[in-house]
């Protein structure tokens, strides 16, 4: 799964603290993750903690798993494997015994604040908590949409869906549980958590994306007709089998050519389809790329047909580079990011078939001067909306500064 997420964390290792240094004042961060593979939330999470380390806290990473690509981005002393992988080999025994040597590393840590963003590690530390394992202040975040992540389709099994729908509960013990759209929000008043729920965006480094998407491409893309661009992860939730069946009814009327930037385990099968399709020839698959902004930046439209999302980066990281978006108005995201009048870009109805987001794409080719007053529209609100180096220091006064319950 190395190549899940196609876009490089464009981070060094001396972006955080020297071996054996503790700033003085600061607090110390357990930063609890299944691993430093280049996806979405280990990216997310090692720009934070870069920010956090430039004001004085200090994090160590917690990891389930000692993989992935980031890690070289670290300082060996900062990363910390909790999982016990030889002394059972039955998967649910081995389970206990990581999660009992995270409590034990946790307790060493003297940590002041205790950091996780995935669904099950959340609830391993919640339950961590209740059963006075640490004190320390416990921040989680969720960034996606439950009812819709949660299925046996998107590859678990009856018995760990139900689990996850049924211990909601456990996030009581958080102190604050952050969320990135209106939607996840409203998800989780119903299941009873309102007071530690707080809603706040997606922070990205945008001068980072816009300087990445000024370096040189690594090819160019076609001169003539209208370029397509996707770019994420290729698996069920990015429904890009849409996508693909969309690009042949686009064909009637725009000569478009799709470039899909990105790996995941239905490329194969995507291949196959675009193949029995007859469009292998005005389909590109570009696979992992270092950098990919300079091919995202060349795209005419950015498009996206996911089934869920909570708030898709991918959208900001478009405006930003001045992009034109075109999206399926997914439950979370994609309508809070273009309005829900398309005032940003193109919102194309949940309802709609393969033909109905093609007529959305061939809008946006076809309507240069109004593509190009939404574009601008949309990275206007990117800016004010999801800058790091802008709103980093009310993030962290919101969920870093408050003292442990």
């Amino acid at each position: 799964m190395a190549n899940e997420d196609p876009s490089p964390s464009g981070r060094s290792a001396d972006a955080f603290s020297a071996e054996g240094h503790r700033p003085s004042p600061g607090k110390r961060v357990g930063v609890v993750l299944p691993n430093l593979f280049a996806i979405g939330a280990q990216r997310y999470v090692l720009g934070i903690c870069k920010m956090l380390e430039a004001r004085g806290f200090e994090c160590d990473f917690l990891l389930q798993d000692r993989s992935g690509q980031f890690l070289r981005e670290v300082p060996a002393a900062k990363v910390m494997p909790f999982a016990h992988r030889f002394l059972s080999r039955i998967r649910y025994v081995r389970t206990v015994e990581s999660m009992a040597r995270l409590a034990a590393i946790l307790r060493r840590g003297n940590y002041d604040i205790i950091f996780s963003v995935t669904p099950f590690l959340n609830r391993v530390l919640c339950a961590l908590k209740a059963a006075g394992a640490f004190s320390s202040r416990l921040v989680i975040e969720e960034h996606g949409y439950p009812p819709l992540y949660l299925t046996v389709e998107d590859g678990m099994s009856r018995a760990e869906v139900m689990y996850y729908r049924k211990t909601f509960g456990l996030y009581r013990k958080a102190d604050a549980i952050r969320v990135i759209s209106d939607g996840i929000r409203e998800f989780y008043t119903s299941v009873g958590l309102v007071t530690n729920v707080i809603l706040f965006p997606n922070l990205i480094d945008l001068p980072r994306i816009d300087r990445l998407g000024r370096e040189n491409p690594t090819m160019r893309l076609s001169d003539h007709g209208q370029n397509v661009v996707y770019f994420g992860r290729l698996g069920a939730q990015k429904n890009v089998a849409f996508l693909i069946e969309s690009i042949g009814h686009l064909r009637r009327t725009v000569d478009a050519h799709l470039w899909i930037i990105g790996d995941g385990d239905r490329r194969q099968s995507l291949e196959q389809a675009s193949e029995r399709l007859g469009l292998a020839a005005h389909i590109t698959f570009l696979g992992y790329q270092e950098n990919p902004y300079p091919l995202l930046k060349q795209g005419d439209v950015f498009a996206l047909t996911s089934v869920w999302e909570g708030s898709p980066q991918v959208i900001v990281e478009a405006m930003t580079l001045g992009v034109p978006v075109v999206s399926v108005d997914c439950l979370t995201g994609p309508s809070e990011m273009l309005g829900n009048k398309s005032e940003r870009g193109w919102l194309v109805p949940r309802a709609a078939d393969p033909a109905g987001f093609a007529a959305s794409l061939a809008d946006a080719l076809e309507r240069k001067e109004e593509t190009h007053r939404r574009a601008e529209a949309a990275k206007k609100f990117a800016t004010n909306t999801y800058d790091l180096q802008t709103r980093i220091d009310e993030y962290i006064d919101v969920f870093f500064q408050g003292a442990p319950s």
